[in-house]
């Protein structure tokens, strides 16, 4: 089956925290190589130093949601959503858990997405989850209106995904009743024939 195109969602609250927001010195240069890493590509060696920067600030939501920010365009959305709560969770700063939470509602439509065949519903489940992630995050700053464009959107694919369910069920339905039909119409010839056999043995018979 051909893969669909990933919809075009905002994606700018993927910035990455500066050293500056991380108060202990000793961790402040892994996570500048971190961030000239994410910044030229290298995935894994940002994901590396943003580690080393973690073991003097293991609960830094900064840290955190660098993480996520590589583990999201590395496409492990699990991995990104749980950094992401992380720092939501772990954030004193409306701005930050603005952005983490913004970020979760991406995660959310991307698992929405990667649903989408094999389980709709699951799919359904994901896009409301995703409205309300950017709800929380709009709520924290009005000022993200990305998040309300992605609503939107989100509310759109949504709407795409009910009417391919109501679609199938339809199909599942008159495939159900056609089932139905045949097995009654077989069920018949069967009583005719064991008919027609009893008619004629007992003609035999006499």
């Amino acid at each position: 089956m051909r893969r669909r195109p990933l919809i075009l969602i905002a994606f700018i609250a993927i910035v990455l925290i500066s050293a500056t927001a991380v108060h202990k010195g000793s961790a402040r240069k892994p996570v500048t190589i971190g961030n000239e890493a994410y910044n030229a590509g290298n995935l894994e060696e940002a994901l590396k130093e943003y580690d080393e920067a973690s073991i003097d600030n293991p609960e830094s939501p900064h840290l955190y949601f660098n993480r996520g920010a590589v583990h999201y365009q590395q496409e492990d959305y699990e991995k990104a959503r749980e950094a992401f709560e992380n720092a939501a969770l772990k954030s004193v700063e409306p701005g930050l858990e603005s952005l983490a939470r913004y970020n979760l509602g991406n995660c959310a439509f991307r698992e929405a997405e990667r649903q989408r065949d094999s389980d709709p519903k699951k799919a359904i489940e994901s896009c409301d989850e995703a409205i309300t992630h950017y709800r929380e995050a709009l709520d924290k700053n009005r000022e993200l209106t990305k998040a309300g464009e992605n609503i939107e959107i989100v509310r759109i694919y949504k709407k795409a995904l009910l009417d391919e369910l109501a679609k199938q069920q339809e199909q599942e339905q008159q495939q159900q009743e056609q089932q139905e039909d045949l097995a009654k119409k077989l069920k018949e010839l069967i009583e005719r024939q064991q008919k027609a056999l009893t008619h004629s043995t007992s003609l035999k018979i006499t």
